[in-house]
């Protein structure tokens, strides 16, 4: 029997001996039949509050030729996802995305050598330009692998593995449900792809080296209702997510076997320990999450968020789907959004300068894919000013026009 018959016949059994005393009093017919209306009309409020819970079917799992339109904010502003149970409404209006990205599902190629990834069946590029491989079972969504730049913030590119493959989605998906899954994933590069920082913090020289990630994930289904976002608004159902992180750095030198060196690095060049509180919000009216918000590590205000579009056009720029820089708002008066997209995973310097190009400000980021950046220029003299956006090798990726003004 499912949870909402249960709640339902429970609802009928704690009401019906009080309903039968109230009838077996002396009332009048008419009095009784009112009694009987009242009775009716509140089991089927709580009846329909009940049903009105959504349950997340297997309908929203990717398939291949699908397309979806993502962007996403990493500077959110007044949005509010407190852990509140049972029945909620979130706005999220206040996001704001200059680009959105067309991401299409596609098909696993298959490969004419054995290769560690073989086991997917579709490939999705994220925001970050990670492509990400599932395995698309009956009921489950799970993560095979990843290709693209590393999840340790080094800016490597490398082909990350899970063993076993990882579950992401597992449907159905009901309110008040509680799952904890467990995994494990690595990386292994030569020591000659490592930063020479990194490479002489290493307390000895190695041939190659590997990250060992264990993961932990404790998830609850723990709360429900509307949704609204930008362009649209969905009906859904929120499920919560503390992920641990474990990661150790291992080394191997010619023949001999991996060795662990996490506790003999001096200087090491990411956490050791991570622990990740996010909230997932799921639809049936559209495939994969409708938003997913990861919150900073005060477990209150949100972080990043990554929300689904419905209608491209209604970002602020449209997306050529090549390297691109763009600022916002445009003149401005205290502080501007530059946002990036398409990015390889490199170095890159943002500059703003006058018109007579003199340097204004000057900062170094280490970016890949999307990314939000924000500036104060409150300071800024009323004027024209330029921007710039270059790699590391000194390619300028686009300069544009910055008005500053003052009320």
């Amino acid at each position: 029997m499912n949870k909402e018959l249960q709640a339902s016949k429970e609802i009928g059994k704690k009401y019906r001996k009080s309903f039968a005393r109230v009838l077996n009093n002396k009332t009048s017919l008419n009095n009784r039949k009112i009694i009987a209306c009242l009775f009716c009309l509140f089991i089927l409020l709580c009846t329909n509050t009940l049903f009105a819970q959504p349950t997340i079917d297997r309908n929203i799992l990717p398939k291949v030729d699908d397309t979806i339109y993502m962007a996403n904010d990493n500077l959110p502003e007044g949005i509010v996802v407190f852990p509140y149970r049972g029945k909620q409404e979130w706005d999220f209006m206040s996001l704001q995305s200059a680009f959105s990205k067309k991401i299409p599902i596609k098909k696993a190629a298959k490969r004419k050598t054995i290769h560690p990834l073989e086991e997917a069946d579709i490939v999705i590029e994220n925001l970050e330009g990670v492509k990400e491989y599932y395995h698309l079972y009956e009921n489950e969504l799970k993560l095979v692998g990843t290709e693209g730049v590393d999840a340790y913030g080094l800016g490597l590119q490398v082909i990350t593995m899970y063993e076993p493959a990882y579950a992401i989605l597992q449907l159905p998906l009901a309110y008040g449900e509680v799952t904890n899954t467990s995994g494990r994933f690595y990386c292994q590069l030569p020591a000659s792809q490592l930063p020479i920082s990194m490479l002489y913090s290493l307390p000895i020289l190695p041939d190659s080296i590997r990250f060992v990630s264990t993961v932990e994930t404790s998830r609850e289904a723990d709360a429900w209702g509307h949704l609204i976002l930008p362009d649209n608004s969905f009906e859904v159902l929120r499920e919560r997510r503390i992920t641990v992180i474990k990661t150790r750095l291992e080394v191997k030198v010619g023949f001999f076997p991996w060795r662990d060196i996490t506790n003999e690095i001096y200087s090491y060049p990411f956490p050791k320990e991570k622990i990740q509180l996010s909230y997932h919000f799921y639809s049936n009216e559209t495939i994969m999450p409708v938003a997913e918000v990861y919150m900073k590590t005060d477990g209150i205000n949100a972080e990043d968020i990554r929300y689904k579009v419905t209608d491209p056009t209604s970002t602020i720029r449209s997306n050529s789907g090549e390297p691109d820089v763009y600022v916002y708002p445009n003149p401005a008066i205290n502080n501007v959004r530059f946002e990036v997209s398409n990015l390889p995973s490199d170095r890159y310097t943002l500059k703003i300068f006058n018109i007579l190009g003199m340097t204004i400000r000057e900062e170094s980021y280490q970016l890949s894919g999307y990314k939000t950046i924000k500036w104060d220029v409150s300071k800024l003299r009323k004027g024209t000013y330029l921007y710039s956006l270059t790699n590391a090798e000194g390619k300028t990726i686009a300069t544009r026009r910055l008005m500053v003004i003052r009320p």
